[in-house]
């Protein structure tokens, strides 16, 4: 007896699907995920800083050093980047300057490539890329060159502030 409960649970087992429910098989669903193209900038030196505190500096001009990987844009295509400024000439202490912005030179690097645009509260593209990879970075310098230095001598303020806005563009 136990033989057969053995054989009748083995049977219910492995074949009551089919013999309870004949006709209802097994199908098949193609799931597609396409991803669009996804982009990202972000910004790793949200502030910036250009002395020009020594004699030298007025002189020769001021910089930063590079910033490496001061932008860094995700997206697997080609790109670009624009930059602007939200007004033509600095603030200070929340009123604008007589100072033109344009007295900033900005370079940019990527992988080969360089660029320099002096600022505008018109769009410029600060650089391009072609053969975009996931992930890209994009070196930046800020420069104040001697020719412009005198712009800030005469100034009331010894603080001056722009705010730059870089725009990634999708090709």
């Amino acid at each position: 007896m136990r033989f057969y409960k053995l054989i009748i649970f083995i049977f219910l087992l492995l074949g009551l699907d089919s013999i309870a429910q004949p006709g209802i098989g097994s199908a098949k669903a193609l799931i597609k995920i396409e991803f669009e193209d996804v982009y990202g900038l972000n910004i790793n030196h949200p502030e910036v800083n250009l002395d020009i505190n020594t004699i030298e500096k007025f002189t020769q001009g001021t910089q930063t050093n590079w910033l490496n990987s001061h932008l860094v844009i995700t997206g697997i295509k080609s790109f670009e980047i624009s930059i602007k400024t939200i007004q033509s000439n600095f603030v200070s202490n929340n009123l604008e300057t007589n100072v033109a912005v344009s007295n900033i030179n900005v370079n940019a690097r990527i992988n080969s490539k360089t660029n320099s645009i002096y600022l505008s509260d018109a769009s410029q593209i600060l650089i391009r890329e072609n053969s975009g990879s996931m992930i890209n970075y994009i070196d930046v310098n800020y420069k104040i060159p001697p020719e412009n230095t005198f712009a800030f001598i005469n100034s009331p303020t010894n603080t001056f502030e722009t705010l730059i806005v870089y725009t990634l563009i999708p090709n």
